[in-house]
């Protein structure tokens, strides 16, 4: 899974990898790299709500001014000379066999707004 964020002038690009799987009858959506998680009834539903949820996270970010110091609590390193945003090296992930349902790579491109 590839997890990137990078930063211009007037947005954010996330790209992240998600996983989707299930428990009982809802489909959880589980980003390891943010450590963010939402649900839904079906794959797309869980899909959806994590579309709208990382795009609060993003804003809500922005809003506070905590991008950075959130992004580093999960183990990204910032490289503040070139810009980069480097993801955690390995995640902890606990799934229990057969639950995985999907996994993908998602790109979201959130606006920034001057506050």
């Amino acid at each position: 899974m590839k997890n990137v964020i990078k930063t211009g002038d007037r947005s954010i690009e996330i790209q992240l990898g998600v996983l989707i799987f299930q428990e009982g009858e809802s489909y959880l959506a589980y980003c390891p790299a943010l450590e963010l998680s939402t649900y839904g009834d079906s794959i797309n539903d869980a899909k959806e709500a994590f579309e709208d949820l990382i795009t609060s996270y993003a804003e809500e970010c922005e809003k506070m001014g905590t991008l950075e110091k959130d992004l580093t609590a999960h183990g990204w390193i910032l490289q503040s000379t070139s810009g980069m945003v480097e993801p955690p090296k390995e995640f902890d992930i606990n799934i229990p066999t057969g639950m995985l349902r999907k996994s993908y790579n998602e790109t979201f491109r959130v606006p920034l707004h001057a506050c």
